[in-house]
């Protein structure tokens, strides 16, 4: 099936996959079943200039889309039980956001860089999805070791993580 340009980042919610878009600006909401693309969430207005949408996550009672905007540097919260869904929020995060991972109401996004430096993770609290707030945390690295259990490992002496 055809979704839009340059897809990036996919999640699925319930019976839908959403399917972050990054040259086209947008998501596109799948029926995995159908094997159709059943609409489309524009993002071009949320921000200037237009974002490059990436990385995406749900919440846990899948009410919220998060986006990660890579043009612009933030996370966005996209509220799925309006028709049409719509952004709700953003929060501040950190260069080239790629990557997010979603744990109650926090949020570890995954910034690259635009070399070959260190790249950081941020953390994003969401305990209000209208306010958002972003925290950038240097060079953190983050590993899941079982599901729904988030664990945070930092650099230690000689840059091995701990």
């Amino acid at each position: 099936m055809q979704v839009g340009t340059d897809p990036e980042g996919v999640v699925q919610i319930g019976s839908r996959v959403y399917v972050a878009n990054f040259l086209s600006h947008s998501i596109s909401v799948v029926d995995p079943v159908a094997g159709i693309v059943v609409g489309t969430i524009p993002l071009t207005l949320t921000h200037t200039p237009a974002p490059d949408p990436s990385g995406v996550a749900a919440n846990g009672d899948g009410t919220h889309l998060y986006v990660d905007d890579s043009r612009n540097g933030l996370t966005d919260v996209i509220d799925l039980s309006h028709t049409p869904p719509a952004q709700e929020g953003s929060a501040a995060v950190g260069t080239f956001p790629a990557y997010l991972v979603i744990n109650g109401t926090t949020g570890y996004v995954a910034n690259a860089t635009s070399g070959a430096g260190a790249g950081t993770v941020s953390v994003v609290d969401d305990s209000d999805p209208r306010a958002p707030r972003g925290h950038a945390h240097g060079d953190r690295r983050i590993a899941s070791l079982r599901r729904g259990a988030p664990a945070v490992a930092g650099r230690g002496p000689g840059g091995q993580l701990r």
